[in-house]
């Protein structure tokens, strides 16, 4: 069959697509959702910023308020600054999150950073005034996160009466003017059924991230956090972002997935920006989109060189709506084959699939092979395969589009170009898509009865 080409030049963000499809019947697609922390939160993939990628302990008060201005900053096309365009905070990114090291180590009772009843001490040095903080990052319309059970100069023992180093925690949390935090998993205090019921019990409502690396998940009726980690932590390796992909894939199920709206399985921060090229940002940022991960950047948002790089990855519009769409799946892993790599070297080349709303599937190509410039390697799926897939998926037998359709058109969701040469072939049966290495295509497919009236956004 003609394969779709999506790479072309690895210089060039435009790809071309071109595939053969044959006529095929499927039902259609119903919204249900799964139960989880029913308190409105978090309803689609939670958007936003932490410190700990880039500056690690290097943390303070000036660090964040740049980053929370650079968050509201409006751009143009090019990731420049300017008066009119678009921030990331227009796109959704709405959080910026103080990592480790806001504490003032050893300050408290026993060496901890914690007084006798449970408050927690500040460093002033770096943080002189937290609400002064918070109160400006509110002043920019974005909300602010903080961090608990901290593993820098960790406190692995309750030598406080009963909760009170919880209650103190989240007392603060709500004092200090917090919407959200990550309660990390290196110190004593790891209850976060107790931590919900102390952050939730007000009228204000806080967003939690369940930090355990993978060690404690929810079921389909318990989850009592709004994203919680699903393995260690990454680093700006594309080895160690892939590591980190597949620790979600058996939180995908059909039907029932335990990665659903209020429970969001989470890979850890986002390396875009840290990665050694575009076409690696772009294929991880690609990654945590396909499968309906939190996207929390986790580069310098002040640094404009790199703004300006990965500009055209993180205000990518279209990867953006396919992240935050909720049809009942968060997206799965379909298809592994083996590629090859340089040498004797083999890795995978996978394709992911995520249902839509609009009865329209996101296609996701990902080449694990790393190759010299030029190579390509091809990845084929039948659309029986791709019939099969939204039939384990579906959650009614209602007749929809997929169901005897004539035509079946694409969009590079990278380049927003849509694939003009749709042929009906009863033999190809295939779909073949064409992707360099470490790299990534990413295409959202939907059939129509008649070409001429098919709309695409």
């Amino acid at each position: 069959g003609t394969p779709f080409d999506t790479i072309g030049s690895r210089a060039k963000m435009l790809c071309e697509c071109r595939f053969v499809v044959v006529i095929l019947a499927l039902g259609c697609l119903q919204v249900r959702l799964s139960d989880a922390a029913e308190d409105g939160l978090a309803r689609t993939p939670p958007m936003g910023w932490r410190s700990w990628n880039e500056f690690h302990g290097n943390i303070n008060d000036e660090i964040v308020r740049k980053q929370a201005k650079a968050m509201s900053a409006k751009r143009n096309e090019k990731g420049e600054v300017s008066k009119e365009g678009i921030s990331l905070y227009d796109l959704g990114y709405d959080d910026i999150g103080l990592d480790d090291n806001w504490q003032h180590c050893k300050a408290g009772i026993n060496g901890s950073f914690h007084k006798a009843d449970g408050t927690p001490i500040v460093n002033k040095d770096r943080f002189p005034n937290m609400t002064a903080m918070t109160d400006y990052i509110h002043s920019l319309g974005l909300k602010a996160g903080w961090y608990h059970n901290n593993c820098l100069c960790k406190e692995t023992k309750n030598i406080w009466n009963g909760n009170d180093h919880y209650a103190g925690d989240a007392k603060a949390t709500l004092q200090y003017g917090f919407d959200s935090v990550k309660l990390d998993g290196c110190g004593a205090f790891l209850n976060l059924s107790l931590w919900y019921n102390l952050l939730n019990a007000p009228k204000k409502k806080i967003m939690i991230e369940n930090c355990h690396w993978g060690g404690e998940v929810p079921t389909l009726t318990h989850c009592p956090y709004h994203m919680y980690r699903t393995c260690g932590d990454i680093s700006a390796r594309w080895d160690s972002f892939r590591k980190n992909l597949m620790s979600t894939v058996k939180f995908q199920a059909p039907r029932r997935p335990l990665s659903r709206p209020g429970c969001w399985a989470y890979p850890d921060m986002l390396e875009v920006g840290r990665l050694p090229n575009f076409e690696e940002d772009r294929a991880h940022f690609g990654a945590w989109v396909i499968t309906s991960s939190p996207l929390i950047l986790g580069h310098d948002m002040a640094n404009e060189t790199t703004m300006k790089r990965i500009w055209p990855i993180i205000s990518n519009k279209r990867l953006i709506e396919i992240n935050q769409a909720w049809a009942g799946t968060p997206g799965a892993l379909f298809m592994t084959k083996k590629g090859s790599g340089p040498g004797n070297r083999t890795d995978d080349i996978q394709i992911w699939l995520k249902l839509l709303k609009d009865d329209s599937v996101a296609m996701f190509t990902l080449n694990h092979n790393l190759h010299e410039e030029g190579k390509v390697e091809s990845m084929s799926i039948s659309v029986q395969e791709l019939t099969d897939f939204v039939n384990s998926y579906k959650t009614s037998n209602t007749i929809g589009p997929w169901n005897n359709f004539e035509t079946l058109t694409a969009r590079c969701v990278y380049s927003g170009k849509d694939v003009t040469n749709v042929v009906y072939n009863k033999t190809e049966k295939t779909i073949t898509v064409v992707v360099g290495g470490h790299d990534s295509s990413f295409l959202k497919l939907k059939p129509s009865s008649s070409l001429a009236t098919l709309s695409y956004f």
